[in-house]
């Protein structure tokens, strides 16, 4: 398939997704990513469209072979973290989502279209490290009584740190 041939299925993909119509745009994106498997483009537009579609084993797929083409896009890094965390692994999500932070660049470079993502991200990683820094108090009340305040300056300092 020549190249205006890939750039007419996305140009009609793009339009069934704006139709709300995600399982026509899956169609036309299968048939471009054929010709042209490893394309960021196609790739990133078919895991919008499964997404759309609840189809979160084969967004995923897409998403990661988008990284595949280019792993150190923090946009890709965000939709898969995204993707991650429909599919209900918060935890799992934020990995991806601490390497498109670390990815991205200065919240004043980034598209308006991307910021609330990007900032739904960093609040995931700030929850995620919450959760973490609770589980630690918890497993190590017990043995935390136990000391003087004075003893667990350090301890203390490390626990800030998460």
């Amino acid at each position: 398939m020549s190249d205006n041939g890939v750039e007419g299925l996305l140009k009609a993909a793009k339009s069934r997704l704006d139709a709300r119509d995600p399982l026509s745009a899956r169609g036309l994106l299968e048939q471009a990513r054929m010709a042209r498997p490893r394309d960021l483009n196609v790739l990133m537009i078919l895991t919008l469209a499964c997404r759309m579609l609840g189809d979160h084993r084969a967004a995923l797929d897409a998403v990661e072979a988008a990284l595949t083409v280019d792993p150190f896009s923090y946009v890709v890094h965000l939709s898969k973290g995204a993707v991650i965390e429909e599919m209900g692994q918060p935890h799992a999500a934020t990995e991806s989502y601490r390497v498109a932070l670390g990815l991205a660049p200065p919240m004043s470079k980034i598209p308006p279209s991307l910021q609330a993502s990007l900032a739904q991200a960093e609040e995931a990683v700030k929850h995620d490290a919450e959760r973490l820094r609770d589980f630690l108090i918890d497993s190590v009340a017990a043995e935390y009584a136990r000391h003087s305040p004075e003893s667990l300056r350090r301890f203390d300092e490390c626990l800030t740190l998460f």
